[in-house]
């Protein structure tokens, strides 16, 4: 696999990690 293609794919999952997060932050009231 390319190292772009890898660095794209780590982004992703960096990405979909963090909006789990928030919204399970957001649904536990952490955020006003």
């Amino acid at each position: 696999m390319r190292p772009s293609a890898e660095r794209a794919i780590m982004i992703a999952i960096a990405c979909f990690v963090l909006t789990i997060i928030i919204s399970f932050a957001l649904s536990e009231g952490w955020i006003k």
